[in-house]
């Protein structure tokens, strides 16, 4: 005696009367096929059909919807065999898309869009286990390049949800014209949480079309090697709430078409150290020169009273005048020049030019009209001289100067 283990059983019946065959008995045979009871048994394994390769689908969703994803990043696809079922969001199960490079919470993504064509392959061939492993252009989707003419670029352009936008980041090939190319539908924000150095070997342009700020919240070193141009259309405020130095290597010139103010809380400082200052007008000026003389000149000058302590005497005359003679033809000062200056009631000043070209100065109770002359140089004396050699008398100008 031992134990067994059925493994198959059969069972086969006749019955003569169903099947009108007389009075033949009726039969049933039953065939058992046993194994020992020790042995392991199971039926054969029924191996999952397998797919027989890779094939394409279109990206769905919901009514108008363009981008339909869930939160893991899978779509629903249509197979283009399944000729029964609409192209919408029941079409498929979530098809997983895979990305060049993922992580948890980082790594790269593209999420196919709506009407996209894509790539479904299946894991050991299982086809329940699609998965999305590229997108190919076709008639419908054609390429963002004109190909074959811009075959040296490669480029990633995205497109406006609901619009027809896009962004782009382009890169050129093309033996002399290499390029990289950025494009901002709308903002672009750049954030550096360190450092950022940027090199140009050549030209720099930036147009900004509206407004532009800039916040440096420590120091601002900028330096510029050649020339620089600064044009503002309209106003300029400069505000320094600590001190400013400027230090200019030669000239500076400042013209200001209107009018100018300045305001200082304390004191006003404005020093030569070898030239000449001047601060006039059309109407008159004031000249310090570098020997420390100053020259006061105008129409008339009026000392207005405006002192501390005690008063000075008033002045004696309401007007004067000075003036500098300077020569036609050079432009400088006549030096050592005899002038004389007549006055309304027919008063004659005579005198000689100081060593910038300037008269005395003429005072005057009322506002009067002068007249200055300078009279003609006196002829030079002549002298007859005779020559060592032959007694042959020559004329010769003599010019005698004072000193």
């Amino acid at each position: 005696n031992d134990r067994w283990q059925v493994v198959s059983s059969r069972h086969q019946g006749h019955v003569p009367a169903v099947l009108g065959d007389g009075g033949a008995g009726t039969t049933l045979n039953s065939q058992t096929q046993f194994i020992p009871g020790r042995n392991d048994w199971r039926p054969p394994y029924r191996y999952k059909p397998q797919a027989d390769g890779d094939e394409v689908a279109t990206v769905v969703g919901p009514g108008t919807e363009e981008i339909y994803v869930n939160k893991e990043g899978a779509v629903r696809v249509h197979f283009h065999w399944n000729r029964y079922d609409a192209p919408d969001d029941q079409a498929s199960c979530w098809v997983r898309v895979a990305q060049g490079w993922n992580g948890n919470g980082f790594g790269f993504l593209a999420t196919p869009r709506v009407g996209q064509e894509v790539i479904i392959s299946y894991l050991n061939g299982d086809i329940d286990r699609p998965i999305i492993t590229g997108c190919t252009y076709n008639a419908l989707n054609r390429p963002p390049l004109n190909l074959p003419a811009e075959k040296t670029r490669t480029t990633f352009r995205t497109k406006t949800h609901k619009g027809n936008g896009f962004n782009e980041l382009r890169f050129e090939d093309e033996n002399g014209s290499e390029e990289v190319f950025i494009h901002a539908q709308r903002d672009m924000n750049t954030q550096v949480l360190r450092d950022k150095t940027t090199q140009i070997n050549h030209d720099q342009k930036t147009a900004v079309e509206h407004n532009r700020t800039t916040i440096v919240k420590n120091d601002d070193d900028e330096a510029v090697q050649g020339f620089q141009m600064l044009e503002v259309s309209k106003n300029q405020t400069m505000t320094i709430k600590g001190q400013q130095a400027v230090s200019i290597g030669k000239s500076h010139q400042l013209n200001i078409t209107d009018n100018q103010q300045v305001t200082v809380g304390k004191h006003i400082t404005v020093h030569s150290e070898s030239g000449q200052i001047t601060i006039g007008n059309a109407g008159g000026q004031i000249v310090i020169d570098p020997m420390g003389n100053i020259r006061i000149e105008g129409v008339s000058i009026t000392m207005a009273d405006h002192i501390t302590g005690k008063k000075s005497a008033d002045a004696l005359f309401d007007y004067s005048a000075r003036y500098t003679l300077l020569s036609e033809q050079s432009g400088k000062p006549l030096v050592n020049t005899l002038y004389t200056i007549t006055n309304n009631s027919g008063q004659i000043t005579f005198g000689k030019t100081d060593a910038l070209g300037r008269t005395v100065t003429i005072q005057s109770e009322a506002e009067e009209n002068l007249q200055l002359n300078s009279p003609e140089a006196p002829p030079k004396p002549k002298k007859t001289l005779y020559r060592v050699s032959g007694n042959t008398p020559a004329e010769y100008v003599m010019e005698f100067k004072e000193k």
